[in-house]
């Protein structure tokens, strides 16, 4: 077996790629309904607090925990 170092690992000739990470606000978001896409509600007034936040939409009555978010476009 040979031993590596960890310069013997490192491709030299590759280029350096550096990554950009943004932190994006979770709040304000609109929560979508996963059927008719309509903007959603929270079912219960303890949703999010006591228990996990529980969805309803008005416009074609799906209820459940998923819900779909809309993400901001980048400028």
């Amino acid at each position: 077996m040979s031993s590596q170092t960890e310069s013997d690992l490192v491709d030299e000739t590759a280029p350096e790629v550096k990554i950009k990470l943004k932190r994006r606000k979770l709040s304000g978001r609109k929560k979508l309904c996963p059927k008719c896409l309509s903007q959603l509600v929270l079912a219960s007034p303890l949703s999010g607090w006591l228990v996990p936040e529980y969805y309803g939409c008005p416009k074609c009555g799906y209820s459940g925990y998923v819900a779909l978010e809309e993400v901001p476009k980048e400028k």
